[in-house]
């Protein structure tokens, strides 16, 4: 049976922007175009997995790319007859200097396009050059007039920013989208993680005040809590139906099914073995993985607090399970208190 997959792709490490909190900026070793993502590496996996539904394209910035190599991965699928979308997470910036160079690719029909924006001082063009508010809601505001909508937005929340979560809910809703608050993660330049305790509550603090439709994860979090998801380790099976694909270091190293671990260069997998026809599940097998604590197993948060392989080793090696531990259970009293369980 083939199975449906999903690909991560990387091509670039290179970025036009310098933020503080990027998971990719401490992996380039150089910023030259012959680091980049062959595609021919591309097409050796659609061929593996021709049922593959989304190719989810970050870097890096893809925009760092030229639009033909995109428009020569459309040509693959076109003539393959391939169902698949390709989504570009983007900053923009770009596309803001050069709109008429990538109008025609943005406007495929096989094509969508997501951003990213910080409230803060992280998100910086350069050293010392914030991009603003005023200036993101520019760029989207020329966006919504080449194509008649706005695209949503990822943040990244960490102990620098984590005062700005609900302006930037409140932002999402001015623009009309959805945006997706995401915690730091213990990569590149971000040394700490942040707590899944932390946002979880954070999540509870926009539900109640009444935002959940402008917020991906606290909508995640409503299904969680009425139970639709399993609480038995061993049925946690995201590395069946997701990989991802990035340039390869001087390690040799490219391929993983898990853009994080891709990010820290951890848990690959053999991407000749695989495309010889095996399904490689890595993460399911590694036991340092399981669960954050033996005491996990039997709590009704599980299922949130371990449902990530990369979130059990970040808190495992930051040292924050039990504090992250303790406001997951104010997390489970708060939502019990709300009857969201």
């Amino acid at each position: 049976m083939i199975t449906p997959m999903d690909l991560i792709v990387k091509p670039t490490q290179r970025c036009n922007f310098s933020c503080t909190f990027c998971s990719s900026t401490e992996i380039a070793k150089s910023n030259s175009k012959v680091d980049d993502l062959d595609l021919a590496q591309v097409y050796i996996f659609l061929k593996r997995f021709p049922e593959t539904k989304n190719i989810i394209v970050n870097g890096g910035d893809p925009l760092l790319m030229a639009p033909s190599y995109y428009e020569k991965l459309i040509e693959f699928l076109d003539e393959k007859e391939m169902p698949t979308k390709i989504h570009l997470c983007t900053n923009l910036w770009d596309y803001y200097l050069n709109p008429e160079k990538w109008r025609p690719l943005f406007s495929h029909s096989r094509v969508t396009i997501g951003t990213s924006f910080q409230l803060g001082g992280g998100r910086t063009i350069k050293p010392g050059e914030i991009l603003t508010k005023d200036l993101f809601k520019m760029i989207l505001s020329k966006f919504e007039r080449d194509f008649s909508y706005v695209p949503s937005f990822i943040a990244v929340v960490s102990e620098e920013n984590e005062d700005l979560s609900m302006e930037t809910i409140e932002l999402a809703k001015e623009l009309g989208v959805e945006c997706k608050l995401n915690r730091a993660m213990s990569s590149g330049r971000e040394g700490k993680p942040y707590s899944i305790g932390k946002i979880y509550n954070t999540y509870i603090d926009i539900y109640e005040a009444g935002l959940s439709q402008y917020e991906f994860n606290t909508k995640e979090m409503l299904e969680l809590l009425k139970g639709r998801g399993s609480i038995c380790p061993s049925n946690r099976s995201c590395d069946e139906g997701i990989r991802n694909l990035q340039p390869k270091s001087d390690s040799g190293y490219e391929y993983s099914s898990c853009g994080s671990f891709g990010d820290d260069q951890r848990y690959g997998i053999d991407f000749e073995l695989e495309m010889e026809g095996s399904l490689i599940t890595p993460l399911q097998n590694e036991v340092e993985l399981k669960y954050q604590k033996e005491e996990c197993i039997s709590c009704p948060n599980y299922f949130i607090c371990n449902g990530c392989f990369k979130t059990v080793l970040d808190h495992k090696e930051a040292g924050i399970v039990e504090e992250s531990c303790k406001e997951m259970k104010y997390f489970r009293e708060r939502a019990t208190g709300l009857g969201l369980t």
